[in-house]
């Protein structure tokens, strides 16, 4: 119903003065005041004014439970989103009488709007049936407008259809030439993909109504969905004659983009003509603004329409071309629209997460899956998604157990296509390639793998991964004349599809695993330009002419072609970034700019040809370029933060604090999450920023460290994005924003720590360890160091246990744990603890030195050369590593071998790292402090002269070491 006019609400406005008028003056006013609150609360309705109408509807059920005004009621609360009181509401009504049909109708209603549970939704739709039989037996226009209404929630479960369908034949029993009536029967057919039994129903319609469009559009549809796309097209040539004279439909730009994408595979024109589908049909929704019956708005709103709507954007979600952002989100935008509306269409989450997976976006996805399995926690669809997304983000133990849970839900789930791309790849992992190969062949035997033609029919990109899967794992396991069969028969049968440039990248990398290079690069020549996979292509021979061929000339000239096949934005940006990938950034730059010249407004491209300025040390030139792009981009924080880190770099404190500062200006007074997140990020900036500053050492004038007080602020607007964050349910994993809580609390924990303020550096480290588990192995790591340097040593043991209960490789952990038993005098136990680290790390010669202290304390230096000849074993330039030539110098001097020490210690003792150590041993060693005869022969006294100046001269590079 449109919205009233002005005269009208006028004409109402008098009309509900006048009753106020006779209620005043009425003397029993009990039944006329009820009559005057419905009429008043369903004024305020037709104004949209819900709150109102709610406040006369709760004083009308005040004076009386009366079900006319708890059923207003439940529409009006429908309305404002507030389903667990409509439910309440409902449920009051039913107790007065359970056979109220409004009452059980909105029920329903609410139940396949809110809720995924099929059998309770089958059960109340019987109860509805038998009320509407009982009451409402002869009114054709109730059983047409509750099937309409129902169907268009009903998610397409067939079940729930086949009931819904039985109202819709029940009013066309009752009247069998309505028009509309028999399209609405025949929209119902197609929605339970019976599309020839629909469109003989829609022909019935037409026959009785030549100028009814429904049946026209439904006709063409079914045609369309069957494959007929010549007579669809024909028949839609006759609908665009006569579009002058019939109103805008979202059908009609909707039929054409099915067209458009089936008959003619035109990607642009397809995502045009679905958004001008989706701008007609919300025109159409915001026009019917007052809401005069609940199920009407459902009906107008039409979920299902929207879904498939949102289907045919979400084609394009791996098409890799220039509109498949736009189609994408637009995709997903109408899908949480219709689970804000519906939020149990249990397939609309799936359709979104489903995009969000295909797009990248696995935090997101994730999230949306979660909002799906609360609506239905026995979703095997939604369980395997979930395995699929925790496959992708490397979470094997994750998707082993959502695998699990799928199965329990449905055990035909074992039949799907991507329960056997989860399991082979679970079996990959856990090392069993066999049982792998097995379960894909299983897979590759099921009807529709090969030749797709069953029904409910094996989508495409499903039954391509399943012939790639299969190749991989022919290969993985030396088998490749099996793995290029199965993909020599993939690119046969998919020849022709928009998969098809899937199968021919595989077969490609597949010649480049068995090294024939050429073949590899041939085949990729085979994607035409038209083709949307024809860049990932040409990224792919590029990489191979670098990583196999080491061509740098033909890796750039890859990208050069895709310039000139298209100089956009796009390319030269790709192309700029190849040049810094091998370390050309002067020609990085040139493209860099030719990029910027097309789009000035792109402060992204300024922050990349500034960053290549930088890593050609053309300082100057790049902090003009950053403040010229800022005056550009005056609001851009990533180019502030990008220009601090370059005055950073250039020790130019004092203007990065400035350039931050200018940036925390709007901080303070920010409600916006991406302007808050921003701040945090300039605060976390400016706190670095401090620490490396002379003064950060001093407090200000308020007596307090500036660090402290930056991070302080951080922690305060990061604790805000994360409640805002926490209170909305679709755009982003809180994961992320714990990971920057928990590093605000481990720099403030370090801060402290500087303070000697230990109470409140331990309070920050347990803060970041019960904000985020991500963090956790480097908070209990300082923790346990902070107690080791209190001489604590118990507490540090414990922590240091804890720590290794986490991750048992944590070589840090177990030598600080070696540290602690050696203080304890349990030098076994410590020896063990370095001897495994040294089994993991030979090469760490930090843990070595510690070592070979330990076992000339047990008197076990026997057992040192073991140790050293894995550490020369593990890498063959170990012999120049200075960290092993100070080891084995300590070894000598410990085994009493002076001039080995010296020639080993002197190999050490020109690195900044190692050098320091070798220099106090080979001095100590030159003056032998104890006195002790270490020399062939007693010393001379010009022996011992010169080995006194030796050790000046040493003593010399050791105060050089100090002063840096």
């Amino acid at each position: 119903m449109p919205a009233p006019s002005q005269q009208e609400r006028e004409q109402c406005r008098r009309s509900v003065q006048l009753l106020d008028d006779i209620a005043i003056g009425a003397t029993d006013t009990r039944s006329w005041d009820l009559d005057a609150l419905m009429a008043r609360a369903h004024f305020y309705r037709l104004l949209q004014e819900y709150s109102r109408a709610l406040n006369f509807l709760n004083q009308a059920v005040a004076l009386q439970s009366w079900i006319p005004a708890l059923l207003e009621k439940t529409e009006i609360l429908i309305i404002l989103g507030k389903w667990d009181q409509a439910a309440e509401t409902i449920q009051r009504v039913l107790h007065q009488n359970e056979r109220t049909l409004d009452a059980l109708r909105l029920s329903v209603l609410v139940r396949m709007t809110q809720n995924s549970d099929e059998t309770a939704t089958i059960e109340e739709l019987h109860l509805m049936f038998k009320s509407m039989e009982r009451y409402e037996s002869t009114n054709a226009m109730l059983y047409f407008q509750t099937a309409c209404s129902l169907s268009r929630v009903s998610g397409r479960r067939a079940p729930v259809i086949q009931l819904v369908m039985t109202l819709c034949k029940r009013a066309v029993d009752l009247d069998p030439t309505n028009a509309e009536y028999v399209v609405e029967l025949a929209h119902q057919k197609a929605m339970l993909g019976d599309y020839h039994g629909a469109m003989l129903t829609y022909r019935e319609a037409g026959r009785n109504d030549e100028a009814n469009l429904a049946a026209l559009y439904g006709t063409i549809y079914c045609q369309v969905m069957i494959a007929e796309l010549e007579d669809a097209e024909q028949q839609l040539d006759f609908l665009l004659t006569i579009s002058e004279s019939i109103d805008q439909s979202a059908q009609l730009p909707y039929l054409k983009a099915l067209l458009a994408w089936r008959r003619e595979r035109n990607e642009i024109e397809h995502v045009r003509l679905l958004r001008k589908a989706e701008k007609l049909h919300f025109q159409k929704v915001a026009n019917q603004v007052v809401v005069v019956s609940i199920f009407d708005s459902y009906r107008v709103l039409d979920p299902d329409f929207l879904i498939q709507l949102a289907k045919e954007f979400l084609i394009h979600a791996k098409a890799g071309s220039n509109c498949t952002d736009d189609a994408v989100n637009r995709g997903i935008n109408i899908l949480e629209r219709v689970v804000d509306q519906v939020p149990g269409l249990i397939e609309a989450h799936l359709l979104a997460a489903g995009a969000q997976f295909a797009t990248g976006q696995f935090d997101v996805a994730a999230r949306t899956l979660d909002v799906a399995l609360e609506c239905d926690s026995q979703s095997a669809p939604a369980h395997l998604l979930m395995a699929q997304l925790e496959i992708a983000r490397n979470n094997f133990r994750g998707a082993d157990t959502a695998l699990e849970q799928a199965i329990a839900c449905d055990f035909e789930v074992r039949k799907a296509p991507a329960y056997a791309l989860v399991k082979s790849k679970l079996c990959l992992h856990k090392g069993s390639p066999n049982e792998a190969l097995g379960t894909l062949h299983d897979a590759m035997r099921a009807s529709g793998v090969r030749d797709g033609a069953e029904m409910p029919a094996v989508s495409l990109s499903e039954r391509v991964a399943l012939f790639i899967t299969l190749g991989e794992v022919f290969a993985g396991l030396g088998r490749f004349d099996e793995a290029t069969s199965i993909l020599a028969e993939a690119r046969e049968r998919f020849r022709g599809t928009p998969e098809e440039a899937r199968v021919i990248m595989s077969s490609s990398m597949l010649a480049a695993k068995r090294n024939d290079f050429d073949n590899a690069v041939s085949i990729l020549c085979d994607i035409p330009q038209a083709s949307s996979a024809y860049i990932d292509a040409m990224k792919l021979k590029a990489k191979l002419y670098l990583t196999v061929k080491h061509d740098k000339c033909a890796y750039v000239q890859c990208f050069q072609d895709l310039v000139a096949l298209d100089p956009s934005v796009a390319t030269y940006e790709q192309l700029g970034g190849a040049y810094m990938h091998i370390q050309a950034p002067d020609s990085a730059i040139k493209a860099y700019e030719k990029a910027h010249n097309i789009e000035r407004h792109r402060a992204s491209l300024a922050a990349k040809i500034a960053n290549a300025l930088v890593s050609t040390h053309e300082y100057l030139k790049a902090t003009n370029y950053y403040l010229t792009a800022l005056q550009a981009h005056t609001n851009d924080t990533n180019l502030r933060h990008d220009l601090a880190k370059l005055y950073m770099k250039l020790q130019k404190y004092d203007s990065a604090i400035q350039v931050l500062a200018y940036a925390l200006e709007p901080v303070e007074s920010a409600i916006q999450v991406p302007k808050m997140k921003q701040g945090v990020q300039s605060l976390i900036l400016l706190a670095e920023v401090y620490c490396c500053t002379d003064e950060h050492c001093a407090a200000d004038l308020t007596g307090s460290n500036p660090v402290e007080q930056v991070l302080l602020r951080a922690q305060d607007l990061q604790h805000g994005v994360m409640e805002q964050i926490n209170s909305t349910l679709g755009t982003e994993s809180i994961t992320k924003q714990k990971m920057i809580m928990g590093r605000i609390h481990c720099s403030l924990a370090r801060v402290y720590v500087k303070e000697k303020s230990i109470g409140k550096a331990i309070a920050s480290y347990q803060d970041a360890l019960k904000i985020d588990n991500n963090v956790s192995e480097v908070c209990m790591l300082e923790l346990a160091l902070l107690r080791y340097k209190q001489g604590r040593l118990t507490q540090c043991e414990e922590q240091c246990l804890v720590l290794l209960r986490v991750n048992t490789n944590n070589n840090a952990c177990a030598m600080l744990l070696a540290d602690v038993y050696f203080l304890k005098q349990d030098h076994v136990a410590a020896t063990a603890k370095l001897c495994a680290v040294l089994d993991r790390e030979p090469n760490n010669y930090f843990a070595l030195s510690k070592l070979i202290k330990l076992l000339r304390c047990a008197g076990q230096l026997n057992d040192v050369p073991r140790f050293v000849d894995l550490a020369e074993r593990s890498n063959a330039r170990s012999l120049s590593h200075p960290g092993l030539n100070f080891c084995k110098g300590l070894h000598c001097r410990y085994s009493n071998d002076v001039p080995g020490a010296i020639k080993h210690l002197n190999l050490a003792r020109r690195d900044g790292k190692w050098g320091l150590p070798a220099l106090v041993n080979m001095i100590e060693l030159y003056l032998n402090p104890n006195c002790e005869t270490q020399w062939d022969g007693a010393l001379l006294e010009n022996e011992y002269s010169e080995a006194a100046g030796a050790a000046g001269q040493l003593f010399k590079e050791l105060k050089t070491f100090d002063a840096s």
